[in-house]
């Protein structure tokens, strides 16, 4: 079994936009992330990486993000578009679409994937600022490179406190795979 350590510091990059209610607010994050993953099946192997990234959530409905990210095989830079559908009942949904350009160091084959993603998630309804506010999510993510493709389902639960939040989440991708993740994160407001 795969189990994965994740740390996101500053801002969560595929979610922010889910904690904006007001639409004429923008909302910047600067995102950094670390993870360390074990792969128990062969032992010994162990993957870690690093990655920094620009984000903004405009209009309460729109999230636009740029990610770079440093492996030991290879190096991405990611770009990223959220849309955020927001009814006034409890479920809300988020679509989002991705691409990723990854350069390999070993063969030196550079490869793009691509991929999309499907959330619902629950809003705690909550609008006093300083209240603990949470917010329960399933997410169903496809994506594909040129001759491989992949689902990824996500279930889990963000915690808000004013602008600081924690995010717990399990993700099944096969039978052999599936990752553990906790985000933390925190943003900045606009002024104008």
């Amino acid at each position: 079994m795969l189990s994965a350590l994740y740390i996101l510091f500053f801002s969560c990059l595929i979610s922010q936009g889910m904690y904006v209610s007001k639409e004429d607010i923008t909302v910047y994050s600067l995102n950094l992330d670390m993870l360390s993953i074990d792969d128990d099946e062969q032992l010994g192997t162990k993957n870690e990486y690093w990655g920094i990234g620009l984000s903004s959530v405009t209009k309460g409905k729109n999230e636009y993000s740029i990610h770079y990210q440093k492996k030991d095989k290879y190096e991405s830079i990611e770009t990223l578009y959220n849309y955020y559908i927001k009814p006034d009942f409890y479920l809300k949904v988020r679509y989002g679409i991705s691409s990723k350009f990854i350069k390999n160091y070993n063969n030196g084959s550079n490869t793009t994937e691509y991929g999309t993603r499907l959330s619902f998630y629950g809003d705690s309804k909550n609008k006093n600022d300083n209240a603990l506010k949470f917010y329960p999510i399933f997410s169903y993510e496809y994506f594909f490179l040129e001759d491989d493709s992949y689902d990824v389902f996500k279930l889990g639960l963000s915690i808000l406190f004013n602008d600081i939040g924690i995010e717990p989440s399990l993700s099944y991708i096969s039978k052999d795979r599936t990752d553990f993740a906790i985000k933390l994160y925190l943003w900045e407001f606009s002024s104008y």
